[in-house]
């Protein structure tokens, strides 16, 4: 994850990675990585979330990304989980899509792996707009 951000074609950026109650190696992982715009925090406890695995899986993340949005301090903010990756132009075509369309806010699809009987094959998620 952090390596495709860190990565990206558009590297006028910072990286804030945001633990909820971590309590493994994540820090020291972390730390090993020696890039100015990168920061990490973690919450002292785990959020809160509801007992029900549904609901759970729902919300899961709102406590340390609600937490890392406050600390941003770029004109544009994106998320990515921590098993997720960006291709390398992802970030500069947004923000310059952004400012040519003077957009507030930009949903971009994004693509998903998905096991099949012949191997894995690649899924785009489809707007309502796309033709």
């Amino acid at each position: 994850m952090h390596s495709s951000i860190l990565e990206q074609t558009y590297d006028n950026l910072e990286l804030i990675v945001f633990g909820d109650g971590c309590t493994d190696d994540t820090e020291e992982l972390i730390a090993r990585i020696k890039d100015p715009r990168l920061k990490f925090y973690n919450l002292p406890e785990r959020g809160r979330y509801p007992a029900d695995p549904v609901r759970r899986w729902m919300v899961a993340g709102t406590t340390p990304g609600n937490e890392a949005l406050s600390l941003a301090q770029g004109d544009f903010i994106t998320g990515l989980d921590d098993d997720d990756e960006y291709l390398a132009g992802r970030l500069e075509k947004l923000v310059k899509f952004a400012i040519a369309n003077q957009c507030d806010f930009v949903w971009h699809p994004f693509w998903w792996e998905q096991a099949t009987a012949l191997g894995l094959s690649m899924r785009r998620w489809k707007l309502l707009t796309d033709r």
